[in-house]
């Protein structure tokens, strides 16, 4: 009697390691295509779908880590400050100056 215990508590733990493995391999798969998008999103330049997509809370709970952690030069704002502007430059004595 006490081996058949023991092996239904073996058949049990089996069972709900197995379950456990499958919930990590789920939210492995989800976080791997949450990244596929965000690498296609990337190549379209489209970075604000990217934020948008990590700021929802499923998104939070996948991926623990942030993917752009306050990096300004993917803020679309940042553009606007750095690019305006007028760029003085000598060349061979000459002055040109450019307006962005």
């Amino acid at each position: 009697m006490e081996e058949v215990d023991r092996i239904k508590r073996m058949v049990k733990d089996i069972l709900q390691k197995t379950q456990e493995q499958k919930k990590k391999k789920e939210e492995a798969e989800e976080a791997l295509r949450i990244l596929k998008l965000d690498l296609d999103d990337l190549r379209a330049g489209k970075i604000d779908k990217i934020n948008e997509r990590h700021q929802s809370k499923r998104a939070t709970e996948i991926i623990p880590f942030p993917i752009f952690p306050e990096f300004p030069i993917l803020n679309p704002d940042f553009w606007d400050d750095a690019t305006s502007g007028t760029y003085p430059i000598f060349t061979n004595g000459i002055l040109k100056t450019y307006y962005f």
